[in-house]
């Protein structure tokens, strides 16, 4: 899914910008890039009802290192690292990622429209520190994360700097391979028990006001896959159309794992949340 339209991290001129290079606990220590501590962002106000997939990446950020704060992570694990530009217009951004025993993990230049994030899947080392050093226009931001941490890792790209932390998972346990993660894609599941069929589904982004539509031929009893229209942590009105037959709706808030949709042999359309939770629906 696109990277929707997000908010502003941050308002203007509440963070102050440091020269330096820093980690999240360390003084300056010298450089010319700018780091902005955590407590200096403010967490933007919500639409009722709207998860953590409409925050900015900032937003999210802490120095919480979850289950590396004191066990580490098992052997061989690796992690993500989210990058976002929050500014108003586009960005050129080279990062380079280095780990504590002097592995380069990551070395990418980015083209970042205002709002995008990028996702770096299993690049770095769950049981290593790593340091990031970000060049925009000639100038360099390089800063270190506080430890090891089997948590995403994410840089923010703001007006007036640079910000790192952790992002803490909206499911799971914090092991890098199976937690869901707020403004992630998830899936939807769709599967068909009676005659083959045409199925009309719509989702509108309530928090966002954006709407995708499939329509898909599904076979007697098979099961279909649509991507690209969910994300973990929003929040969604799910329409589906069973041609000649009937309509159900339902809405999803803090989807993580996805959502499994049954319409079964009389045309009744079922649906649940992939952890096994029912969702109201019917028209």
């Amino acid at each position: 899914m696109k990277r929707r339209s997000l908010l502003q991290a941050s308002a203007a001129g509440v963070s102050v910008p440091l020269a330096g290079c820093l980690n999240l606990v360390d003084s300056r220590r010298g450089g010319d890039g700018r780091l902005v501590p955590l407590e200096d962002l403010e967490t933007p106000p919500l639409d009722d009802g709207c998860g953590p997939a409409a925050y900015p990446l900032s937003a999210l950020l802490s120095r919480e290192r979850g289950r590396h704060s004191r066990d580490p992570c098992f052997d061989g694990a690796t992690t993500a690292l989210a990058v976002e530009n929050e500014r108003d217009g586009p960005v050129d951004a080279a990062v380079t990622v280095t780990t504590s025993s002097g592995s380069t993990v990551l070395e990418r230049s980015y083209r970042l429209s205002a709002q995008e994030r990028r996702l770096e899947s299993n690049v770095l080392d769950g049981n290593e520190t790593h340091t990031a050093t970000v060049t925009i226009d000639g100038e360099s931001t390089t800063a270190s994360w506080d430890g090891p941490s089997c948590y995403r890792h994410g840089l923010a790209i703001l007006p007036e700097g640079l910000a790192i932390g952790y992002v803490e998972p909206d499911g799971g346990i914090g092991d890098t391979q199976y937690d869901c993660y707020a403004g992630d894609d998830t899936v939807l599941f769709l599967s068909n028990d009676g005659l083959a069929r045409t199925v009309a589904v719509e989702v509108v982004d309530d928090c966002h006001g954006e709407t995708a539509d499939r329509t898909l031929e599904v076979g007697a009893g098979e099961r279909a896959r649509i991507d690209g229209v969910l994300e973990a942590g929003g929040r969604f009105t799910v329409r589906i159309d069973v041609a000649g037959d009937r309509t159900a709706s339902f809405t999803l808030s803090a989807v993580c794992r996805g959502v499994e949709v049954r319409i079964d042999e009389d045309g009744t359309v079922e649906a649940r949340y992939w952890e096994g939770e029912s969702l109201t629906g019917g028209e």
